[in-house]
């Protein structure tokens, strides 16, 4: 969950940086209506792709995530894939359900693509909003924030993102300030340690006795880990922008190329284990007596395979999916 909270903090980070830096070249009613229809094209895409093959697996039986879950005992590889999945469902889940619905028919992991959707229209609203010249913009980001986390929401992470963006477009020099100062960099460090902190809180259970205890102290209607999970994001994420030496790692060549594939990573890593590592446990539970051994010997296999799936996917099917997006812009929003 604190990953996912990363994400759509990066997300309304990159999406609010691009409209507030063309803000003196953009119309406003232009900039919205491009971005979300290129978005829902963007993510649509992809999506379907993987749907179809979704589809077509579980139409051939190439699903064994459910007699491997008798193995492990797994929660979430149970129930998935019982059954052939149909037309029907391929078209309203990929066009529509996963979307607004947070539908998971064709897989677990996409209870989170209608928030990154929404997330996303949100923040351009906000980026957009801030015109110009603003410069009490975020005051009103105070404002939002403070309503999603009344609402016990995700979107909130959204908000932060974009507060982020403003700050970098339009304060620069407060970041600038704090890489010169050694006091304010020390003090970026210990933002993003809290930062690995508030991440850390568990998910999964009631309240935790551990360490964590010391923050069971949220109003009733918080979700404790959705809370601390988000907050340790905005930390973290803010930290790096006043770190060069974070800047630095994050932008060597082996984590921006995981950065290049992370889209079609998380894709294709369930369908991936619901088949092929479900498949190998099976096959292997009968060779070997020990679990940690077959456990070792298939995250190698498939770790492989879906840095190798998820290269070619990026490097053939994402860029086809990108320049159908632009035609179909295009034809709705002539540039």
């Amino acid at each position: 969950n604190f990953m996912v909270c990363i994400f759509f903090i990066l997300s309304a980070y990159i999406i609010s940086c691009k409209i507030l830096q063309n803000a003196d070249k953009d119309n406003a009613l232009d900039s919205i209506s491009n971005s979300f229809l290129k978005r829902y094209f963007r993510l649509f895409l992809p999506v379907f792709c993987v749907c179809i093959m979704i589809l077509i697996m579980s139409r051939l039986g190439l699903f064994f995530n459910n007699a491997a879950a008798a193995v492990t005992g797994s929660g979430l590889m149970t129930g998935r894939y019982t059954y052939p999945l149909s037309l029907y469902e391929l078209f309203s889940s990929s066009f529509a359900r996963i979307w607004f619905k947070a539908d998971e028919t064709f897989s677990n992991s996409f209870w989170m693509l209608s928030t990154l959707l929404i997330g996303g229209f949100l923040s351009s609203i906000l980026s957009i909003m801030a015109g110009k010249h603003n410069r009490r913009m975020l005051i009103l980001y105070g404002f939002f924030a403070l309503i999603f986390i009344h609402l016990d929401s995700l979107y909130l992470s959204f908000v932060f993102g974009t507060a982020l963006a403003y700050i970098s477009v339009r304060h620069q020099d407060w970041l600038d300030r704090i890489k010169q100062t050694m006091f304010l960099k020390v003090g970026a460090v210990l933002v993003a340690l809290l930062g690995l902190l508030f991440g850390g809180y568990p998910s999964g259970i009631d309240a935790p006795v551990n360490l964590y205890h010391y923050l069971n102290h949220l109003p009733v209607g918080l979700t404790p880990y959705k809370f601390y999970h988000i907050l340790g994001a905005l930390l973290l994420t803010a930290a790096v922008l006043c770190l060069p030496v974070l800047q630095k790692v994050l932008s060597v060549k082996p984590v921006l190329f995981l950065g290049d594939i992370s889209f079609a990573v998380y894709l294709l890593n369930l369908p991936l284990i619901f088949s092929l590592s479900s498949g190998l446990l099976l096959k292997m539970a009968l060779l070997f007596d020990s679990y940690l051994l077959c456990s070792a010997i298939i995250f190698f296999i498939t770790l492989v395979i879906l840095l190798l799936l998820s290269y070619l996917f990026n490097r053939f099917v994402e860029p086809a999916c990108n320049k159908v997006t632009t035609v179909i812009v295009s034809f709705f929003i002539p540039y």
